[in-house]
């Protein structure tokens, strides 16, 4: 009997850190964590995780954002805002550790980015002031988390959770040629410089 494969993902969490005080250079992460990169894919040696599922479940991954937004004076607003990947909260069944499935947890991995580069997007195309800024950046987010985790579900729907391997390899090429489309927001720093009002 054939078996069957189910790939669970757990739906997005997200972190939220406003800092008005102080301009930093980074958000630190914990070493657990997989910051996207168009380099860096995952590997089955990252799902790290001892709590298994159970049931259909046959791996997960714990995928989210993270962003800080940080006023430097009256002139500069600064956000960062990363999709990353937890190790230490990811898993995958012994019997299922094959590309296949390490390619379809990718493929959620990647979605994330899609909407992080969304969000970056229209942030640059949102008209910022130092009165809304943490509201509009909020706004602009909460939709595309939406957004994000509804397509998240829709991935898992209609591969099957990768089961149909014709409909995987078209989710995989779509997502792709999206990343590309979208490669001029793939940087992680957003700095908005606000004209003063005379």
């Amino acid at each position: 009997m054939k078996k069957k494969l189910l790939i669970y993902t757990v739906l997005y969490m997200s972190y939220i850190s406003f800092s008005p005080s102080e301009l930093m250079s980074q958000i630190s992460y914990p070493k657990s964590y997989i910051i996207w990169n168009d380099t860096t894919k995952l590997k089955i040696s990252d799902f790290r995780s001892m709590n298994k599922g159970k049931g259909s479940i046959k791996a997960l991954s714990y995928i989210g954002f993270n962003y800080k937004i940080s006023l430097d004076g009256d002139s500069v607003i600064k956000i960062i805002l990363n999709d990353y990947f937890d190790k230490h909260k990811s898993w995958m069944l012994k019997d299922y550790q094959n590309e296949y499935t390490r390619a379809h947890e990718n493929g959620h991995f990647d979605i994330g980015e899609i909407y992080a580069r969304m969000i970056r997007k229209e942030i640059t195309e949102e008209k910022i002031t130092k009165k809304n800024y943490s509201k509009k950046v909020e706004k602009i987010y909460q939709k595309n988390k939406t957004l994000m985790e509804n397509e998240q579900k829709q991935y898992d729907e209609e591969t099957g959770h990768s089961v149909n391997k014709e409909m995987q390899e078209k989710w995989i090429q779509d997502i792709n040629q999206r990343l590309l489309q979208l490669e001029n927001y793939k940087k992680d720093t957003i700095i908005i410089r606000i004209k003063k009002v005379m």
